[in-house]
């Protein structure tokens, strides 16, 4: 069984950037989950959004490619490197989002588990 997800040296479906042009056009906000955006073609996308939208990178690592960490005058790119999973945790903390981070966990373990 294969999950639904695209493999490194798999061909993209065209549909994905269709909807990332439209998408990013719209975005106030990206969030970039546990990718170094290091393979082509993903690693253009964060270059999507506008150059007024806040981009923040969470993961192992810092991401490949343009990001502005290390740039002295830098108000766009956040990144917080480690566990993603602790990470994440973090920043719905943070963001007083917890509420709803729980609703959703229960949402998607119903319906991994068959229910809801």
């Amino acid at each position: 069984v294969k999950p639904d997800v695209v493999f490194t040296g798999e061909t993209v479906p065209v549909r994905v950037f269709d909807c990332a042009r439209d998408d990013f056009t719209e975005c106030d906000l990206l969030l970039v989950l546990g990718s170094r955006l290091d393979a082509y073609p993903f690693a253009v996308l964060p270059r999507l959004v506008g150059p007024r939208v806040p981009r923040v990178f969470v993961g192992q690592s810092p991401a490949a490619g343009e990001c502005l960490f290390k740039q002295p005058n830098n108000w766009r790119d956040v990144g917080e490197f480690g566990d993603c999973q602790e990470s994440i945790r973090t920043l719905v903390r943070l963001a007083e989002w917890m509420p709803d981070f729980h609703r959703l966990r229960e949402q998607i373990g119903a319906h991994s588990e068959g229910g809801g």
